[in-house]
């Protein structure tokens, strides 16, 4: 029995030598190295700065993978202060605008006004221009025809067998020219025909006219056109 007991240690003994020892603590694990391609690159902060942790663009790039730069997600200073110079200068050249455009209605204003009251002061004064009273004999029924510009026509009996016509001119305001009015006399076959002329300018202002004073005799035919301006008849027997 003894013997026995003897054997069956010897045989756990055996048992125990070829089994292999196995360690489970983890303090005392094997452990594998990280490939240097996988290592992590840790910055290196001051000591005020306190504990940082790892983030993305703390770590090496990988092999093979390009680098790229940083997006800020921030607009440039400078695109900030061109757009703000280009607001500020549409501002003042809008606000500018503004004041040289009341500006000038003003200063039309005024020069209306002015040349107003200078072309009233002006035509305030007219001159007046006789003309030498020009006589035609005619028969017992002659034949009058007039054509004025603008002016006032006054027809009376006068002498029988003699036509008179005493023409005036009257102007005023700018630019005074007496001499671009003109009075025509045409005397055929017992019909005298008178005309006038008055010729403007773009620069001339104010009144331009021929005041025409006939006398004819009693039995006389008259035909008249004027362009503005009075007509009266008096004393007259004959188709008007």
């Amino acid at each position: 029995m003894m013997q026995s007991q003897e054997g069956m240690s010897n045989s756990q003994q055996y048992t125990s030598s070829d089994e292999q020892i196995i360690n489970t603590d983890p303090r005392e694990q094997w452990q594998r190295p990280i490939p240097p391609s996988r290592e992590q690159e840790y910055a290196e902060h001051s000591y005020e700065e306190g504990y940082a942790g790892l983030n993305e663009d703390d770590m090496w790039s990988r092999e093979g993978e390009k680098l790229r730069p940083r997006s800020t997600g921030q607009r440039s200073p400078n695109g900030l202060l061109l757009l703000l110079v280009l607001l500020c200068a549409c501002i003042l050249g809008a606000a500018l605008i503004g004041i040289i455009l009341a500006w000038l209605s003003w200063l039309l204003i005024t020069v209306l006004v002015f040349g107003g009251i200078i072309v009233a002061i002006l035509n305030w004064r007219t001159i007046t221009i006789p003309l030498p009273v020009q006589t035609f004999s005619a028969t017992e029924h002659p034949r009058l025809i007039i054509n004025d510009t603008a002016g006032t026509i006054s027809i009376r009996r006068g002498e029988n067998g003699v036509v008179n016509v005493a023409p005036t001119k009257r102007v005023s305001g700018i630019g005074v020219t007496p001499e671009n009015m003109r009075v025509g006399y045409d005397m055929r076959n017992n019909t005298l025909r008178v005309s006038t002329q008055v010729k403007w300018n773009l620069f001339q202002f104010g009144l331009r006219r021929i005041d025409l004073e006939i006398t004819v005799p009693e039995a006389c035919e008259v035909q008249v056109n004027n362009g503005s301006g009075r007509i009266t008849a008096d004393g007259l027997h004959g188709n008007i």
